[in-house]
């Protein structure tokens, strides 16, 4: 069934499914332009992700150094035309052209889109056996996920902390007699530990 898509207030419904494809939003999508514009940015933002994590730890570039970075990153995105003609809502940024308010937003929706889209923890490993599968549905699986590893830890064990698309996944290879440190973690969220190989998998309600 198609999902309601009501603009909000300054929102074509352009605008609104660039938006909507920036933060993950499920579609249907039926304007090709809006989608590309927001395709493009969001790899844009990947290649800045991947250059500030490389960076991490280094001391900050100078101001010179760093405007040079962006004005390469306008150019590329004004080079492909993906800025030309993009008309955004006029409340976020009066009286600016398209180029800076293109900059402005991939600014802005830098700390936000890697939260909100961008994978926060490894995809978990293919499982060999027979392991004993959970599901557990949750308002914020990240938290949840978080919580139950954190309790693992906390009682003395080494569970893995996953991540596939939207859900999370937790593994913890339990001994015999690592059943009654694992209980505790386990009833927590309703369910009980087995020897061997436990995936719990947190997913949103």
């Amino acid at each position: 069934m198609p999902r309601d898509r009501t603009p909000q207030d300054g929102f074509s419904d352009s605008d609104q499914q660039w938006f909507d494809r920036m933060t993950g939003k499920p579609g249907p999508y039926d304007d090709d332009r809006a989608v590309r514009e927001a395709d493009a940015l969001k790899q844009a933002l990947e290649l800045e992700c991947d250059r500030l994590a490389r960076e991490a730890g280094v001391a900050a570039r100078e101001d010179e150094a760093l405007e040079h970075e962006w004005q390469r990153l306008q150019f590329a995105l004004k080079r492909e035309g993906l800025l030309r003609e993009r008309r955004r809502p006029r409340w976020m940024w009066p009286a600016l052209g398209g180029l800076a308010a293109a900059v402005l937003i991939a600014a802005g929706l830098l700390p936000v889109w890697r939260d909100v889209v961008a994978p926060t923890y490894d995809p978990p490993p293919v499982l060999r056996g027979a392991p004993r599968l959970g599901q557990v549905a949750v308002p914020d699986p990240r938290k949840a996920a978080e919580r139950f590893a954190n309790a693992l830890r906390d009682a003395g064990l080494r569970p893995g902390l996953y991540q596939k698309e939207e859900s999370f996944v937790v593994d913890i290879n339990l001994l015999p007699g690592q059943m009654e440190m694992a209980r505790p973690a386990f009833a927590q969220i309703n369910e009980a530990p087995a020897v061997g190989m436990n995936r719990v998998t947190f997913a949103a309600r």
